[in-house]
Formats: structure tokens, sequence, C-alpha cells
């Protein structure tokens, strides 16, 4: 066996010990619920924010009422994707966040000084080769 396939055996039995460790951390409906509750109360609050300042043309607190908006949207869509299993996975994300989720799988950031120097450096080559991957795809023309 070469060496480069060795560290993606490896690599993809670390993602897959990984990902499923992941998945059995589930939030209780509840707090779900309350969290999706408490997101879009504070959306709606900025949003009332953001219509304030555009009544006294201070255009940047809209811009930042905005902001807050977006981002709060963002939270509150992953939460209820999450929350109702439709989460975008695989081809679904963009290159840059299938390459940060699955170098976070090969390897936490907490154990790069706790791994020994071997495994480490398997991991480590899994890590360059999956940049690697994703950029190639990020850099291809569309089709």
């Amino acid at each position: 066996m070469s060496q480069s396939y060795d560290v993606v055996r490896d690599a993809a039995r670390i993602a897959r010990r990984r990902a499923h460790e992941a998945r059995r951390e589930t939030v209780p409906d509840a707090a779900w619920q309350r969290l999706v509750d408490g997101h879009l109360r504070a959306t709606g609050a900025e949003l009332e924010d953001a219509l304030a300042a555009s009544e006294l043309h201070d255009w940047a607190s809209v811009l930042e009422a905005v902001r807050m908006i977006q981002g709060r949207a963002t939270i509150t869509r992953a939460a209820l994707e999450r929350g109702l299993g439709s989460a975008p996975t695989g081809d679904d994300l963009p290159p840059l966040v299938r390459a940060v989720r699955t170098v976070g799988l090969l390897i936490r950031e907490g154990e790069v000084d706790s791994l020994p120097s071997d495994e480490l450096r398997v991991r480590m080559h899994a890590v360059l080769q999956t940049l690697d991957y994703e950029l190639g795809v990020l850099l291809q023309p569309p089709d």
C-alpha cells in the first residue's frame, strides 16, 4: 500500500467516526423550539430597529441592523434545517464550507498538540489533500 492510500483511508475513517458522533448529539425538541423562537423574536426586533433608523435616515444604523438580521436569519435557517433534517450536505455547500467542515472532522485544534507525531502527520496530509481538492473544485470553470 502506498502512503497516500493510507492517508486517505485513515482520513475517511476519522471523518466517518466524527460525523457519527455529531449525529448522536441532538438538541431536545423544547430547546430547539426555544432557540428558533428566540432567534425569530430577535430578528423581529432588529427589523423594527432598521425601520426606525430608516425613518430617521440613519443609514449606518440601518446597515448595522440589516447585518444583524442577515446573521440571525442564517443561524435560524441552519437550526431549522438541522432540526428538520433538511440541512444541505456535500455538493449543496460552497467549496470553502465543505473544506472547513472536512478539515474539522479530520483534526481538531486541540488535537494538534496532543496527537502522536505519526498520526498528526497522517492527518495533516489528509488536510492538505482536502484543501487541494476543494481549491481545485473552486477554481474549475463553471459548466
